[in-house]
């Protein structure tokens, strides 16, 4: 028979299975950063795909300016 103390442990965490703050801290960190670059990634998207028909004759247009064309 087995004794107790012969249990296996996993390579991760304590002896409730449960992770160590370190590498919770560590996952909170990698998906912050993930999440971060994405939403960078989104708003230059957003800003340049937004300009690409936004201007006559090299100025700004506004949405007057399309349907009079002055």
């Amino acid at each position: 028979m087995s004794s107790p103390e012969a249990t296996t442990e996993s390579p991760v965490g304590d002896r409730s299975g449960r992770p160590d703050r370190a590498t919770t801290r560590q996952a909170i960190i990698v998906v912050l950063v993930i999440t971060a670059i994405a939403a960078l990634i989104i708003i230059e998207l957003a800003f340049t795909t937004a300009n690409d028909s936004s201007s006559i004759n090299g100025r700004t247009a506004t949405s007057s300016q399309y349907f009079s064309g002055s």
